[in-house]
């Protein structure tokens, strides 16, 4: 009985549609949509490892929206800014490069 269920389970799985990721997604019109996480790989940055999070936030038609967060090379939070339309619209936070 048992493996009747381990079997029902695994072909459940396999049958349901797998979901869309929507992380660094650029639509048909090649603009970037939703969420993105920015890499040292991305920014060609030697100062971050290739893996290492440079920066990260929200598309919309290839404008920044919302809060974007920018790391330091060690992990720590750099700074947190608000877009609207591609454009910075609130003051900046900063975080020194000790932050964690």
């Amino acid at each position: 009985m048992r493996s009747l269920f381990v079997i029902l389970f695994f072909l459940s799985c396999s049958i349901l549609p797998a979901q869309n990721d929507t992380l660094n997604r650029i639509d048909s019109a090649g603009k970037k949509q939703g969420y993105f996480i920015i890499t040292g790989k991305m920014k060609n940055d030697k100062s971050f490892a290739d893996s290492a999070i440079v920066e990260e936030g929200n598309y919309v038609n290839s404008s920044r929206t919302g809060v974007w967060t920018s790391y330091y090379p060690s992990g720590g939070k750099k700074s947190e800014m608000t877009y609207v339309n591609n454009r910075p619209n609130a003051p900046m936070e900063k975080w020194n490069s000790t932050y964690k």
